[in-house]
């Protein structure tokens, strides 16, 4: 049996209590925050320029697919920027879902 990722079920409670209040710009961002975090830590890489090199190191290390790493980092840029409806937030979670369930 795979252990329980104790941090992950802390994040999704969290995100929880903020979609309920349809801060969804706002939850966006902290996911983005989160995300950045566990590339950090897990993969020890850096995320102070989301550019190509980082889209190919984080495939590299973490074997998921470069468009889909593509697809959360143009998010990723989108969110500091914009506000996010909840269509975008949902498309955001399951993109996120996906990187965190199949590395």
């Amino acid at each position: 049996q795979q252990p329980k990722n104790e941090s992950l079920d802390f994040v999704r409670t969290i995100g929880q209590l903020y979609y309920d209040r349809k801060d969804h710009t706002d939850l966006a961002r902290k996911m983005s925050t989160y995300f950045l975090d566990h590339v950090r830590s897990h993969y020890k890489v850096s995320t102070n320029n989301l550019d190509e090199n980082f889209i190919q190191t984080l495939h590299a290390k973490s074997g998921f697919p470069v468009e889909e790493i593509k697809n959360i980092v143009g998010f990723i840029g989108f969110v500091e920027n914009s506000t996010v409806n909840e269509d975008q937030l949902n498309r955001f979670y399951n993109q996120l879902e996906s990187f965190y369930q199949n590395t």
